[in-house]
């Protein structure tokens, strides 16, 4: 844990605090029992904020009671951690009580924190509640307040199970009351980060500064460059069998296998730049850094076609996305037809009447191409699986040309028992995993399984040859989601990540996006993340340092500006794509501040900072020592030069630093003078 010198971290100013114990511990008299009072269930609670499911009167998940340890309450709110409903009270209220704790049907893995905000002081709270915890009472004074927030924060532990009871809630009115308290859906802050606009002449070459690939197999990279004007490339060193075409795009295939030291060379009217490509040619060498690209689903779901991918292939170009390392158009769901009579898979001939025309078209364009599959017998939108087919079916992709696989899960769990074993587990992905080694091209492996069976010990083994794995449930654009899929990609999954292998935490959630799902309350029609500006930079942040793939989920002929900054920032990318590939991890907290810190290749680190705590919180933050932030295989002490990515700008020679972060915020920086990276 940090010591207070290392961090001080100052909220919004708390007044007395009320938690267990009777109202007239705190000032309630035993007249307020006759007076007027108005039940929580009786205002519109509907208009509670909350990051996935639906607010609930009365009760929580299909009609069962609200039901804290061994007690049950006929009124309340059933709600899910994050979750804020504001509270007009209009100067009429006179106190605040309700019985408060995990639902029950989360079970013993919930975690859930209750505060009650009075006109912008915490006025009550719980301490951290564990699932199976007894119903705590809580009380506030609202004596001539105008203002309540009824909150729940998860404690920087999200999960699927924190399912939280604001039980027999209720204000109690002023005797000569007016009016009466209104619910209203609280707004949160939704200003846009201050980012770097990339407007730079100068030439700058970004992207892997390593590329793997298999001897006499096709390869295709367009070197990702930006600056004004016209750039002309040129390249030396290359092995025989790669040349660069006039689109900047290295094509052909490398004869014999060897590390080849390559140098890149960019020019234009500003000036010239020039940078080290390393292309590592043999065996099982794909994704030498996390992939990155576009995926359909989340920006299409089961509506996806030609025209559609085609459009966006062109959109990833012209933006400038794929001049920052973006290189992946990936197809999920909903693109399958049905077999012949041969057996071969065909696509839907309404939304793709030819797709090999539209997977040329994309290696046109210097980019590849990927497509998606399940292994059971139809897959997540519910188009027929490769159940039966796979040797068959893979190597119909790779005569297409396809360059990316996702395989999920889906229905396979119909084939087998009701128990997997892991070994049933890794059956499928096995013998997709030796099919793929059989076909004459590369081909990343995408294992899309969720996590089960801990995927991350096996998924790169010789029995499976996986390059990336999904290590938890679909990320959906919700802050808790974004912390069950990020900030728990904690110190059990990190060492396994790593050239040529890396854990995924799913698609990012940027954008204008389309998620379909009426239970969660996801309306399935475009619209911007859910995520508020500051929550998406943070996004973007942890998915770099967590050396995450970085696929966009978002409609790309839709992009705003702040978008293309968040996904554009070449500082950012860089400690993604960092060719070290070690995985951030968690090595400090205090309080709602998470540090977490990876070593990059050139000897320096990357730093991020977090404020987790719940959406009324603002943390001052003082890092006041350099050796207390950094990871033990990190050997910078004193004052070193320190770098704001986000800003892409120079905050001098220092020991540390004082900064406000936001609630759900973040500072990501590199500190340490930079040496001769590694391996290139």
């Amino acid at each position: 844990m940090l010591n207070r010198r290392a961090f001080i971290r100052n909220t919004t100013e708390v007044a007395a605090i009320g938690v267990i114990g009777n109202p007239a511990a705190h000032g309630a008299s035993a007249a307020s029992i006759a007076e007027r009072v108005i039940a929580l269930s009786d205002l519109a609670i509907d208009l509670t904020r909350q990051g996935w499911s639906r607010p609930e009167r009365n009760c929580r998940l299909k009609g069962k009671p609200l039901t804290i340890g061994h007690r049950q309450f006929k009124s309340g709110l059933g709600t899910v951690a994050d979750s804020i409903l504001q509270i007009n009270l209009k100067g009429v209220a006179k106190e605040f009580s309700a019985w408060v704790g995990p639902d029950a049907v989360g079970g013993p893995s919930a975690c859930v924190r209750f505060y009650v905000v009075v006109d912008g002081k915490i006025a009550a709270q719980t301490p951290v509640m564990a699932g199976g915890a007894a119903p705590v009472h809580i009380f506030a004074n609202l004596q001539g307040a105008k203002d309540m927030l009824l909150v729940v924060d998860a404690a920087g532990y999200h999960t699927w199970s924190n399912y939280a009871d604001w039980g027999d809630a209720a204000i109690t009115l002023q005797p000569n009351a007016t009016a009466l308290p209104e619910s209203q859906r609280y707004e949160p802050d939704m200003s846009v980060p201050d980012l770097a606009r990339d407007n730079f002449e100068q030439p700058e070459i970004h992207g892997p500064q390593a590329i793997g690939t298999t001897p006499e197999k096709p390869f295709i990279f367009k070197i990702p460059v930006t600056g004004a004007g016209k750039i002309s490339l040129s390249v030396t060193g290359l092995p025989a069998g790669l040349e660069l075409d006039q689109q900047g795009v290295l094509r052909g295939s490398v004869g014999q296998a060897g590390s080849y030291k390559v140098e890149i060379i960019a020019r234009n009217n500003v000036g010239r730049t020039s940078r080290r490509l390393e292309i590592r040619a043999g065996e099982r060498l794909l994704a030498q850094t996390p992939p990155m690209g576009w995926s359909s689903w989340n920006a299409f779901g089961v509506d996806v076609d030609q025209e559609k991918i085609w459009k966006t292939a062109d959109a990833l170009l012209q933006s400038g996305l794929a001049d920052k390392g973006y290189s992946f158009i990936n197809i999920d769901a909903g693109w399958t037809g049905q077999r012949n009579t041969a057996g071969r898979i065909m696509p839907d001939k309404n939304k793709f009447p030819d797709i090999k025309a539209l997977i040329d078209h994309v290696h046109s364009l210097g980019l590849k191409f990927g497509l998606y599959a399940s292994p059971g017998p139809v897959d997540c939108g519910g188009c027929i699986g490769s159940y039966g087919h796979e040797i068959q079916d893979i190597h119909t992709y790779a005569q297409w040309g396809v360059d990316y696989f996702k395989y999920d899960w889906c229905s396979y769990g119909q084939t087998i028992t009701a128990a997997p074993t892991t070994i049933e587990y890794i059956e499928p992905y096995a013998v997709m995993g030796q099919a793929i080694g059989t076909v004459e091209r590369d081909i990343v492996f995408s294992l899309c399984q969720y996590g089960m069976a801990d995927p991350w010990k096996w998924a790169a083994g010789p029995q499976v040859r996986g390059n990336l794995w999904r290590i938890s449930d679909d990320l959906i654009d919700f802050w808790a989601s974004v912390c069950i899929n990020g900030f728990h990609c904690d110190r059990r999954i990190a060492a396994y990540a790593g050239p040529g292998h890396w854990n995924d935490p799913d698609m990012l959630v940027v954008g204008t996006v389309n998620f379909t799902n009426a239970s969660l309350g996801f309306p399935g029609k475009p619209q911007a993340s859910r995520l508020t500006p500051i929550e998406q930079q943070t996004h973007i942040s942890l998915w770099s340092l967590l050396a995450a793939p970085l696929i966009i989920g978002c409609d790309l002929t839709k992009l705003d500006q702040f978008t293309m900054d968040l996904l554009s920032n070449p500082e950012v990318i860089a400690i993604d794509q960092d060719i070290l590939g070690k995985q951030a991890q968690c090595i400090k907290q205090a309080g709602h501040i998470q540090v977490w810190a990876r070593p990059l290749a050139d000897g320096t680190a990357a730093v991020g900072i977090f404020n987790l705590g719940p959406v009324t919180e603002q943390a001052s933050v003082r890092w006041s020592e350099l050796t207390v932030i950094l990871p033990r295989d990190v050997r910078l002490s004193g004052k070193q030069p320190i770098r704001d990515l986000w800003k892409r700008h120079d905050l001098g020679h220092r020991d540390g630093l004082d900064m406000e972060l936001p609630s759900h915020g973040s500072m990501i920086v590199k500190v340490g003078s930079p040496r001769s990276a590694v391996g290139v």
